[in-house]
């Protein structure tokens, strides 16, 4: 169970880097025009950067950290044998 509670993070930031490296090849559905947000004026390309599946695997990988900082600090059981 260990082993996959610490498999998830990476894979999750090696699908980030994948999708990275093939986002300027995939075809977007949106046009060149402006698009407007809640009453403001956003540009295409950064929308594509937060709609982008890149973003989502690197959030995701963040939020999965935390066997990997629970596995790198110290134990308690530890700072009490001094």
């Amino acid at each position: 169970m260990q082993l996959f509670r610490l498999s998830v993070a990476p894979v999750f930031f090696v699908l980030a880097l994948v999708n990275a490296a093939f986002q300027g090849h995939t075809v977007h559905m949106m046009g060149e025009a402006s698009i407007t947000v809640l009453g403001f004026i956003v540009s295409p390309g950064l929308v594509q950067v937060f709609t982008s599946m890149w973003l989502m695997y690197a959030l995701m990988g963040v939020a999965h950290l935390t066997p990997w900082v629970s596995l790198c600090r110290p134990s308690a059981a530890s700072e009490t044998e001094f």
